[in-house]
């Protein structure tokens, strides 16, 4: 999508930074995910939440269950009670104000474990070319 407008930047809009390139989030960093998904606990309303969670070890999102396998173009974060749920897929995981992370999928259960998301390190290339930027 491109825009031909800008947009007023200030407290509730800003510029969302890529990482550069090879970035591999560590596990163990402070992240961010905002999306407009379901709760363990409601009802679909459309209210933008967020949480605050860290990035973990891969292996720790290995859902057998689930029948998906994480690959080495994914992350793990989140953990139990933390984490998104159905309807949060592709929302922006961040690390200040750098999206690390594009919410993917998860165990199927909103609360149970973390969530895998697309490493945007694997994909920046592919947006330098698209974009420019």
């Amino acid at each position: 999508m491109r825009i031909d407008v800008s947009f007023p930047l200030g407290a509730k809009i800003s510029v969302i930074n890529l990482p550069e390139d090879r970035y591999d989030p560590p596990t163990g960093l402070a992240v961010t995910v905002a999306g407009w998904g379901l709760t363990e606990t409601d009802a679909p309303v459309f209210i933008l939440r967020k949480v605050d969670i860290s990035v973990r070890d891969c292996s720790a999102c290995e859902f057998p269950s689930v029948g998906r396998e994480v690959t080495p173009r994914m992350l793990c974060a989140g953990e139990t009670g933390k984490s998104v749920c159905h309807g949060d897929s592709g929302s922006a995981l961040v690390s200040g104000s750098t999206r690390v992370g594009i919410s993917s999928w998860g165990s199927g259960m909103c609360t149970l474990g973390g969530a895998v998301y697309v490493n945007v390190d694997y994909l920046r290339s592919w947006i330098t070319v698209i974009t420019g930027i």
